[in-house]
């Protein structure tokens, strides 16, 4: 079976209402671990965002699945925008794993423009359309 996660980042540090803490971080996952086992998924595919996506691809790692990580740009400047603008050490497991990655042929970068505000939308419906022709 293959997952596709959209995840959801850890909340600005001026948060108001908090969704998602990044006291909150461990339990999140052992919960996608926990999920990830009982779907007997195969196969990971999300973004490489701070927050569920990088919890979801440590997660996958832990159990040996396959998982690939399809960022629209080039690592450093989604790092920038997606990674490092939120409270936590999300650079350091960014940078693990998005190594492990280009090791495993996991690594998808679309090669959109860094300026082009709708990369995000388009990120994932590209990959397919290219991979489905």
């Amino acid at each position: 079976m293959v997952v596709a996660l959209a995840g959801r980042r850890i909340d600005n540090k001026e948060t108001d209402t908090p969704s998602f803490p990044l006291s909150n971080a461990a339990k999140v996952k052992v919960k996608i671990a926990s999920v990830l086992k009982y779907l007997r998924a195969g196969t990971l595919i999300c973004s490489g965002a701070n927050g569920a996506d990088l919890l979801a691809l440590e997660a996958a790692a832990e159990l040996k699945m396959a998982r690939y990580m399809i960022l629209p740009f080039e690592p450093n400047h989604f790092k920038r925008l997606s990674v490092t603008d939120r409270p936590g050490d999300w650079e350091k497991i960014f940078d693990r794993v998005y190594e492990g990655l280009i090791y495993e042929n996991g690594t998808i970068v679309l090669g959109f423009d860094a300026e082009d505000k709708l990369a995000f939308k388009r990120q994932t419906w590209q990959y397919w359309i290219r991979q489905t022709g």
